[in-house]
């Protein structure tokens, strides 16, 4: 009987590696990843191999506990982003916005104060030490722009025009009401850029009819 063994990484054979334990000098970050062994056993009646693996990382490399979080603040209000992670010392963090490090910032957590539509995005951290580095998952800021009705005119159908201003790309939900308590909804837009024309087809029916926008889901 012969038996042999060949050494894998990431599931690509190791050069040299046909000992019946592998030695990695030196370990690097490079090095992390899936070991396993193939042992193939000859014998008078066929035997299929047997593979055995193992995930080797770095002892001490900086790992994300608590993942920072999306969230949709209103337009001018503050948003915070925190991050914990675990990791022999010193962690480094280093916030990035869709992609592109923030200057400044690398703390722990990340305040983006007087929140604008232009703040809109991804955030991510990078966490580092000595021993390697991680990035978080990102985290979506939502900007929620309090929509404007204007332009208010009577059709000559006998139809009620208006025009939506808001944030780009969210949605918004047209409501109407006879007494500005009890309010029901009339159509709900998808608003782009620019200002957005609505028509309500059923205004000739009602003796006095109140109109509102709110944020949709």
């Amino acid at each position: 009987m012969l038996i042999t063994y060949q050494w894998q990484f990431n599931g690509a054979n190791i050069t040299d590696a046909t000992n019946t334990s592998l030695v990695v000098p030196n370990f690097q970050k490079a090095n992390q990843g899936a070991y396993s062994v193939v042992v193939n056993v000859t014998t008078n009646v066929p035997v299929a191999p047997a593979t055995f693996s193992a995930q080797i990382s770095l002892v001490g490399a900086p790992q994300i506990t608590s993942q920072p979080l999306s969230q949709s603040v209103k337009l001018g209000s503050n948003a915070t982003f925190s991050v914990v992670a675990t990791g022999n010392a010193t962690l480094t963090y280093q916030w990035k916005f869709n992609g592109n490090s923030i200057g400044g910032q690398t703390g722990s957590s990340l305040t983006v104060a007087n929140a604008q539509l232009s703040n809109e995005g991804a955030y991510t951290v990078a966490v580092s030490n000595s021993i390697g580095g991680i990035i978080s998952q990102p985290a979506q800021l939502t900007v929620l722009v309090p929509p404007l009705l204007s332009q208010p005119q009577h059709l000559p159908n006998g139809n009620f025009q208006a025009r939506l201003q808001g944030g780009a790309n969210h949605s918004y939900v047209i409501e109407t009401s006879s007494n500005l308590s009890q309010w029901s909804a009339l159509t709900t837009l998808f608003y782009t850029n620019g200002t957005m024309p609505f028509v309500d087809t059923t205004a000739s029916n009602a003796a006095t009819r109140f109109y509102r926008a709110r944020s949709g889901p």
